[in-house]
């Protein structure tokens, strides 16, 4: 079994270099402050530093939104759910399709929303 953290990254393909959004996941406060050393260290000579405004310091217990979904700790398992405000953006994107679809068959509908419904289905209420 891998000791290593599993680490989720999302590249836009707008400005140069690229902007990188990541997680880091630690034990204790302690580590978070040598991991952002380590990492301060690593993105120096690259040309790249972390944002002080977006970069923060949560407790699981209390969840962070990311990329879309809510990270947070719910009984000592790590729960990943779609945040309520990516739902809201999520329906009002499918309300906007399903509207620009009135008058199509359903096979034109079909091809146009499946996609945009894949992944979304635990998103609901």
């Amino acid at each position: 079994m891998s000791r290593e953290t599993p680490v989720r990254f999302c590249e836009r393909r707008v400005g140069f270099p690229p902007p990188t959004h990541f997680i880091v996941l630690c034990h204790s406060e302690e580590q978070v402050h040598q991991v952002r050393d380590r990492l301060e260290k690593w993105l120096e000579p690259r040309g790249l530093r972390l944002n002080e405004e977006k970069t923060k310091v949560v407790h699981l217990d209390r969840g962070f939104d990311f990329l879309g979904f809510t990270i947070r700790r719910l009984n000592r398992k790590l729960i990943t759910r779609p945040s309520k405000d990516g739902c809201a953006r999520f329906r009002a994107r499918l309300r906007t399709e399903v509207k620009a679809l009135r008058g199509a068959n359903a096979g034109a509908a079909l091809r146009k929303l499946t996609p945009i419904v894949h992944g979304w289905a635990a998103c609901s209420g």
